[in-house]
């Protein structure tokens, strides 16, 4: 057979293919009825993502392309990877994969939190109110002042933020017992001043000046030696964690 005809073969399969999967369109049976979205590890689902897939309910399945999803799913800036799959005529399935987080950055005024967003690598990812619990617990938790939190939205993160992130975030072993990490860039030294919240043991340490994290990680050893067994009190103990050492207030 010459070229010519398969060329013309060829060309016919591409027309018959278009014209099936046009027809394809209007057969109810393919409508979306379903749309499973599952995380890799397990995540919440964000709400920007489910407000993205809302679009394709009710849609014919042949009316659009997997590629579209993909592109309309990726352009979340939490959204790291998307796989979609037709699993039956009216069902897709949509695989994510949220980007990994260095820190939630909280943005608080008095009790009340004003904004978020979430640190990935050495960027600042705005979050929306509803998908502040995305990422779990496990995931360092810093609040800040509505007014400094507007400053790393603007400028990026300091060398103070950094120095943060880098310390609390290299403790292994005593993250479960850290509620919250509170951190005041104003304070006399270049540091800032960092407030650990350990919650279970009603315990507020203080950390006054950079150190090193294993260092840190061995105060918070010698806090939980020292209150084992403690009953909690009405008001909360203070601790001071000092390169030189740890102070009971």
């Amino acid at each position: 057979m010459s070229v010519r005809n398969w060329l013309v073969l060829l060309c016919i399969a591409c027309a018959f293919s278009v014209i099936i999967r046009f027809s394809l369109q209007f057969v109810p049976s393919f409508t979306i009825r379903e749309i499973r979205v599952t995380e890799q590890k397990g995540r919440e689902i964000p709400a920007s993502v489910m407000d993205t897939l809302r679009q394709w309910y009710g849609k014919n399945g042949y009316a659009f392309t997997h590629a579209e999803m993909v592109r309309a799913l990726r352009r979340d800036p939490i959204v790291e990877s998307v796989s979609v799959k037709r699993r039956f005529s009216g069902v897709l399935d949509v695989t994510l994969r949220l980007v990994d987080a260095r820190a939630v950055i909280l943005c608080m005024d008095g009790d009340t939190v004003t904004d978020s967003s979430v640190v990935v690598s050495d960027t600042l990812i705005p979050l929306r109110s509803d998908e502040r619990e995305v990422y779990p617990e496990d995931v360092l938790r810093v609040e800040v002042s509505d007014s400094y939190g507007g400053m790393l939205r603007r400028y990026g993160m300091d060398d103070g933020f950094r120095s943060v992130l880098e310390m609390v975030g290299s403790l292994s072993g005593n993250t479960s017992l850290i509620t919250a990490v509170k951190y005041d860039n104003n304070s006399s030294n270049s540091f800032g001043k960092v407030v650990l919240v350990l919650e279970p043991l009603n315990v507020l340490v203080s950390i006054r000046e950079k150190i090193d994290p294993s260092r840190l990680s061995q105060a918070l050893d010698v806090v939980k030696e020292q209150q084992k067994g403690v009953m909690p009190g009405k008001y909360p103990i203070r601790y001071d964690v000092y390169d030189s050492g740890l102070v009971r207030r």
